[in-house]
């Protein structure tokens, strides 16, 4: 197996470990730090990774070369088309996932993740699957997107219990800080990126970077 899906394997292991933390059975119907989302209905949102994986390999493979080049072409163009109503799709489907109460959630994501391991074994490296309204990638730039999805949620869920950051590979860490600056580049451009890794959000520039 390469190791594109190896670090998404292993990003899966952690967020096993999360969904089974006591503190979110606890907090399940709580509100979460993101907008109109419970605790639940954020931890089924990264619970649906396997699931959705899944889904997209079990379709026809699609012809032609893939639309979105990388996980950081597809979040760049995603987010630049992003409507109220899919956010509001995202919330709901959370919400509607997360019904199977704590528990339910952890039991079906293991199944799924089990089902997934075996389906990445045998998947050719080119591998393209459609992903959203037509437009295609590969599959391991799509498991990519999943990774960054898993250590960004991973993240809101800690804070939203007000508890430690949950376990996360350094590897996995290391991968989504370095696709969000790039992802942060083509949105913003590179002096807003240099600014806010370099600067604070109020920082006037009375107090500066040191030089090392």
């Amino acid at each position: 197996m390469n190791h594109s899906r190896s670090l998404f394997l292993e990003s899966c292991d952690d967020v096993a470990v999360a969904l089974k933390d006591p503190r979110l059975s606890m907090l399940w119907e709580e509100p979460s730090v993101l907008e109109e989302q419970t605790v639940g209905s954020v931890a089924a949102h990264v619970a649906h990774s396997c699931r959705v994986a899944m889904m997209f390999l079990d379709q026809p493979v699609p012809d032609g070369q893939a639309d979105f080049e990388s996980a950081i072409d597809y979040y760049v163009k995603l987010l630049a088309v992003a409507t109220e109503e899919m956010h509001e799709g995202i919330r709901h489907r959370g919400a509607e996932d997360a019904a199977v109460g704590p528990a339910g959630t952890y039991e079906q994501f293991v199944e799924e993740l089990a089902a997934l391991s075996g389906r990445l074994q045998v998947e050719p490296d080119d591998r393209l699957i459609d992903v959203y309204g037509g437009n295609t990638m590969r599959l391991d730039d799509y498991l990519a997107t999943r990774i960054i999805e898993h250590v960004v949620h991973l993240d809101d869920l800690s804070r939203s219990i007000d508890g430690e950051a949950f376990r996360v590979s350094s590897a996995a860490e290391r991968f989504v800080v370095e696709c969000g600056v790039e992802i942060g580049r083509r949105r913003f451009g590179g002096t807003s990126v240099v600014r806010a890794l370099f600067r604070g959000p109020d920082d006037d520039g009375s107090t500066p970077f040191p030089v090392l």
